[in-house]
């Protein structure tokens, strides 16, 4: 996810706990990734594949219920202005009004179906894209404190990248 995490857990099955919350938080970078080409967010993007399934699904069925609650202004299908400003490459430039506009047209949650069922997702554009960053994290983090909940971990602190989440108290 591109960013410093940190998880502390308390309790009998700390260790395990994390190394297991370890494990899913490298799972869900490798299929939430937009850049990862083995991921299934790339995949769509780049027409490798329409369908989605497990946690890939969850994000975008979540995604798209934020951008109806939010009026669309939650949407994950901003990724090719990202691209335009560098963000994945890291070669990073200020694109010009008239790319933006461009862009732009290529946007919007509403230009995006998913078949909750089948997995499967239509974009209405050919060059509309997805980027899950903005709701990655948090997903991620509810997935970390599930996993210490099964371990009966009763305190714990997770920090991905600035989205943190702690629940009990200090053990000292």
């Amino acid at each position: 996810m591109d960013t410093y995490m940190t998880l502390t857990a308390s309790g009998e099955s700390a260790n395990a706990a994390v190394s297991a919350a370890a494990q899913k938080l490298y799972e869900l970078d490798a299929e939430l990734s937009a850049t990862d080409e083995n991921s299934q967010i790339y995949a769509l993007n780049h027409r490798l594949s329409d369908r989605v399934s497990g946690d890939a699904a969850a994000v975008l069925s979540a995604s798209i219920r934020l951008s109806a609650l939010t009026e669309h202004c939650f949407d994950i299908s901003v990724y090719p202005l990202v691209c335009a400003w560098g963000f994945p490459t890291r070669e990073y430039r200020i694109p010009s009004e008239e790319e933006i506009d461009r862009l732009l047209s290529h946007t919007g949650m509403e230009g995006i179906s998913f078949d909750t069922s089948s997995g499967k997702v239509t974009f209405a554009d050919e060059q509309m894209m997805i980027d899950a960053g903005a709701i990655a994290k948090g997903y991620a983090s509810d997935a970390v404190a599930d996993i210490f909940h099964s371990y009966g971990i009763t305190s714990g602190l997770i920090s991905l990248g600035g989205n943190v989440c702690a629940f009990g108290s200090k053990t000292d």
